[in-house]
């Protein structure tokens, strides 16, 4: 449990503050007459420009007025009481999360009068304590947000904002950054005020950045303090999707990179290739003006490149036949003799051709041919990297009453990299298929919501949202199918992906060969799904508008790996072709890890057999919170929020999982303090 703050603070400004909720703006003020006494029964108005929409309220006792709950956008705002002018202020800007204020001084006249101030009203946040900052689609066109192996990033700009540090963006991974000097992970996600909360990251951005376009987002903010207590973590993004209009709007767009538009390095031969093409077409409009609306949305993207070229180790063609007369060291028979007697070397460095193993030669088939003539660093060695990106934005608004909102949206992606290989060919290997220490990657992103808004009175509004979002990633192996085994004639191998995939080979000692293959070539899969309830009730009474809500989730973070175990491990070192001493000591300038292999003498070898194949954690919190920003006066807001947070313990869905626990008591052990508990 834990009480996430409690604060006050006392501001000076021009405009009441209000608890902003569903990732909304808000405008509010006091009406006033031309003696500064305040106007109760004032009927207050915002209309938005873009789809016709009105919210209206009616002052209370203090002449306080609050219009909850506004999708962002432009608004006009007509204020009319009995024996005063009916006064319209245009222009008025709101943002989701933003407090707008709006102060109306009624002037004395007929009702019939009007007066209009065109003057954009301010939104500068004079009125509570949070500390951010918001970037619109606007921004998003206008400054550059680069293509970099994967589409544009809608959490890229996150890291423009002040108190926003060490933010960074990863192909296939989530954007990271620390809030306030505090560290990483510790900041959550909110898609039109709901938490994008993941059970294997905090703050991962995936469903953005693979599910998401950037030219689907009407806006972003970020709050890095002072949050309200409907929010949590220690920092705060929201991000708001486009919605249609009462006009149709679309387009088609195309960004692209091509190497033919790229200079050559000072030093290379040639232009690395590497070509990115970004690309899609939205359209949004009425289906009943005023009324109901969509928006739709399509991007697509596509990245042609290759993994920086280095020069790697692989057999000689001659090595290939077990002739090693090319190398220094001397390869000694390791039937010639026992125990650590002194062997007898292959004459002329060569080993028969009926010695040679029928499996190792099966292996090593598929290599390909030097690109020299040394025995080391002998090919250049590069990998085709390309990745596909395809996703869809949709949302539609539907104002069914002048007390009854709906709007759901729903967004999925798909990242797609076929080959993913080592960006440091020196170290591993980016061989062709089936050495290549690299796999499959695919990532989908899923979210959905539905937001529904009521107005019970006059002075009480309740928002009921639920949210899905959901990140798989089927991470394979691009051996697993290619039974290369049973190929080689090896036998023995537990069934699944170890007698189908192309094992770890490694190789160690005097001028050994790139190891083929590795523990990223492996597959894994994973599931996290998040299931939002959440619940806000909004009173205003008086100088208060107080907020009250509950907010439930359910998270899930399943984990995969091939049921029968992995593919089959084996590694050769110069160990088995090495000569000994009188004394019995290994002359370690002696023998060869390739010699070894094509005499199929094993140095050491490994499957390993899960016996938990598949584990599915499971989360649940809770959260109950309320906050009360009151107006004491034309000067002065009090803000307090208070939140309380329940994390229930981690569960394992088929109690598959344990741990230590030091006070449990052990009864195999006389009931002494430390036994295995089940995560159940």
């Amino acid at each position: 449990m834990n009480v996430k703050y409690l604060f006050l603070a006392v501001l000076l400004g021009v405009a009441a503050a209000t608890a902003q909720v569903g990732g909304t703006g808000t405008i509010q003020g006091t009406v006033t007459d031309p003696s500064g006494a305040v106007v109760t029964g004032a009927s207050v108005t915002a209309t938005n420009v873009a789809t016709g929409v009105e919210t209206a309220r009616k002052t209370t006792d203090a002449g306080f007025f609050v219009l909850p709950l506004l999708p962002a956008g432009e608004y006009t705002v007509t204020v009319k009481a009995t024996g005063f002018q009916v006064q319209t202020q245009a222009h008025v800007i709101v943002e989701a999360l933003a407090n707008v204020g709006v102060n109306p001084k009624l002037e004395l006249g007929a009702s019939t009068q009007t007066i209009t101030v065109e003057e954009q009203a301010t939104i500068l946040k004079t009125d509570d304590v949070a500390l951010g900052s918001s970037v619109d689609n606007r921004v998003y066109d206008s400054l550059p947000l680069a293509m970099n192996g994967a589409a544009r990033d809608p959490s890229a700009f996150a890291g423009l904002a002040s108190g926003v540090s060490n933010y960074s963006t990863q192909a296939a991974g989530p954007s990271t950054g620390s809030y306030n000097g505090g560290q990483t992970y510790q900041n959550e996600v909110y898609i039109e005020g709901l938490p994008l909360t993941s059970a294997g990251t905090e703050s991962d951005t995936r469903n953005l950045a693979f599910g998401v376009s950037v030219e689907a987002v009407d806006q972003f903010q970020v709050e890095t303090a002072g949050a309200k207590a409907m929010y949590e973590g220690q920092g705060v993004s929201n991000y708001v999707f486009k919605s249609g209009t009462n006009q149709f709007h679309g387009g088609v767009f195309e960004y692209f990179r091509n190497t033919d538009f790229d200079a050559r390095g000072f030093f290379a031969l040639t232009t690395p290739i590497e070509h990115q093409n970004e690309f899609g077409a939205s359209i949004g409009g009425p289906i009943k003006k005023n009324k109901l609306f969509f928006y739709g949305n399509y991007d697509g993207y596509r990245f042609i490149s290759a993994t920086p070229p280095g020069f790697q180790t692989i057999p000689t063609a001659a090595e290939r036949t077990g002739d090693f007369g090319a190398f220094p060291q001397v390869i000694y028979d390791p039937t010639s003799a026992t125990g650590t007697a002194v062997r007898t070397p292959f004459p002329n460095n060569a080993i028969p051709g009926f010695r040679i193993s029928k499996i190792s030669q099966s292996f090593q088939s598929y290599l390909p041919d030097p690109t020299n003539s040394g025995i080391q660093n002998n090919y250049l060695a590069t990998l085709p990297n390309k990745v596909n990106n395809d996703s869809t934005t949709n949302k539609v608004d539907y104002n069914l009453t002048d007390k009854h909102r709906l709007f759901a949206l729903f967004s999925t992606g798909k990242y797609a990299n076929p080959i993913v290989g080592s960006l440091t060919p020196i170290t591993t290997s980016t061989l062709p298929v089936p050495y290549t220490d690299g796999r499959g990657v695919i990532e989908y992103a899923t979210l959905a919501q539905i937001h529904d808004s009521y107005i019970i009175t006059p002075s009480l509004v309740n928002q009921f949202s639920v949210s899905l979002s959901r990140l798989f990633i089927p991470l394979t192996s691009n051996t697993a199918a290619g039974n290369y085994p049973s190929k080689a004639g090896l036998t023995g191998l537990p069934p699944g992906i170890a007698s189908t995939g192309f094992p770890d080979i490694s190789f160690s000692g005097n001028n050994a060969p790139v190891s083929w293959l590795g523990t990223n070539s492996h597959a894994f899969n994973e599931a996290q799904n998040t299931v939002d309830v959440q619940n806000n009730l909004l009173w205003i009474r008086g100088k208060h508008n107080i907020t009250f809500g509950f907010q439930y989730q359910t998270l899930q973070d399943n984990e995969n790996t091939p049921l029968t175990g992995t593919q089959a491990g084996f590694t050769f070192s110069n160990n088995e072709t090495a000569n000994f001493n009188s004394t019995g000591t290994l002359i370690s300038t002696t023998g060869l890890g390739y010699a070894g292999f094509l005499l199929g003498t094993v140095d050491s070898s490994v499957v390993t057999q899960n016996s938990v194949a598949e584990t599915g954690g499971r989360y649940k919190t809770y959260a109950g919170y309320v906050q009360d920003d009151m107006k004491v006066s034309q000067r002065l807001t009090v803000n307090l929020g208070l939140r309380w947070n329940i994390w229930s313990p981690f569960t394992e869905v088929n109690n598959v999982m344990s741990f230590f626990n030091p006070t449990l008591a052990n009864p195999l052990a006389g009931n002494i303090p430390g036994a295995l508990q089940i995560c159940g």
